[in-house]
């Protein structure tokens, strides 16, 4: 462990990186930022698809619904909760809703950051490596992150609808076509999922010294959130079954835990990165302290 390192650390080793990492977890109490994340979260999720689903009429593409629905029912752990999602889906994107490109474009605009801004403050702590921010700086960071982000999900939207049409084709007499479909789409939305990861530690977190876009906190929380999410809506459709305790209110349960489960991955993968920053950092004081050992005493003799 001691000698084994991790890809993409530049030479950290497993051993050192996960002490770093263990004791940065146990001081910030990754559970209750991960309570904070997910709330902020669950109250920006109205005005960000009010705000994200009245610009996506305007995109010039055929089949955008369709894409978008077929990418939701891929996501979607069951047919209860896609159903849920589809009618308030279709409605907006069926209706160009302009004044919420007007005035209340900046408002929704605003309220959206908030799930970002419960992001940021979970990233912000004491330490050496951090820079203190204020609250416009936090904000003003939010709702550039907020912009990129929407952005990112328009390309991926377009991007999406692009690959179905020349998959479909190319791939049209394949058999198993729907399949290799569904697992292509998959595959992408995985890459949609890193990216955004890269996008939020790179531009999220206030530090001296910014992480590579391409980081090992970002891998890591990508392969935690898939793995987890299937892992947990497995457990809750199979064993716990919510619905049946609580009815439909069941669904909505699912739901919160799943962003309690994902505040967690992010902070995790966050709290990857900032192990290995801060392991270079001591590594780089020590090497100084050896090339510039304290002066001794004039007449002081070892």
């Amino acid at each position: 462990m001691k000698k084994t390192n991790i890809p993409g650390a530049e030479g950290a080793s497993v051993y050192d990186i996960t002490t770093l990492f263990f004791k940065g977890v146990k001081d910030i109490r990754l559970s209750e930022r991960a309570a904070a994340m997910s709330f902020n979260f669950l109250m920006a999720i109205p005005p960000s698809l009010i705000f994200l689903f009245s610009l996506v009429p305007y995109l010039p593409l055929d089949t955008v619904e369709t894409t978008i629905l077929n990418s939701i029912r891929l996501l979607s752990p069951n047919e209860r909760l896609f159903n849920s999602v589809q009618g308030i889906v279709t409605d907006f994107m069926q209706t160009k809703r302009r004044e919420l490109l007007s005035l209340g474009f900046l408002f929704t605009l605003f309220v959206s950051s908030n799930g970002v801004m419960g992001l940021l403050r979970g990233f912000d702590r004491d330490s050496p490596a951090h820079v203190k921010r204020t609250g416009m700086a936090r904000r003003k960071k939010a709702i550039l992150l907020t912009l990129g982000l929407m952005m990112v999900l328009l390309v991926s939207i377009a991007l999406l609808i692009i690959q179905t049409s020349v998959l479909d084709k190319y791939l049209a007499d394949l058999a198993g076509n729907a399949s290799v479909l569904k697992m292509i789409s998959g595959l992408t939305l995985v890459g949609i999922i890193y990216i955004t990861m890269c996008i939020l530690y790179k531009y999220g977190p206030s530090l001296e010294d910014k992480f590579r876009f391409f980081s090992p906190g970002a891998f890591l929380a990508t392969v935690l959130f898939v793995g987890v999410s299937y892992l947990f809506f497995y457990i809750a459709n199979h064993f716990i079954n919510y619905n049946k305790v609580y009815g439909s209110i069941g669904t909505l349960l699912m739901f919160m835990a799943w962003m309690f489960i994902t505040g967690m991955v992010i902070l995790i993968g966050f709290e990857l990165n900032l192990s290995i920053m801060m392991h270079h950092k001591l590594a780089a004081a020590a090497r100084d302290k050896n090339r510039h050992p304290p002066e001794q005493p004039a007449g002081q003799v070892n």
